[in-house]
């Protein structure tokens, strides 16, 4: 009977590969979109005095300091 030899593939393997692809596709459009949703600021004053007045504004307790001096 003959004898068959059998070697192994040199290299990467595709499926490595289309992995490396996918997660680099992934990765560009992670960035993409990050990087176009600035929001513009409102143009119309009536917005932006309607924005600022409906944000709940927690008081504020200041501590009152005293100086004292050393003798």
């Amino acid at each position: 009977m003959a004898e068959i030899r059998i070697e192994k593939k040199k290299g990467v393997p595709a499926w490595v590969l289309l992995l490396a692809l996918v997660l680099l596709a992934l990765l560009v459009w992670a960035v993409l979109t990050m990087r176009g949703n600035r929001p513009e600021p409102p143009s119309d004053m009536a917005v932006v005095a309607w924005s600022l007045s409906s944000v709940p504004v927690a008081p504020i307790a200041l501590a009152e300091t005293t100086r004292t001096r050393c003798a």
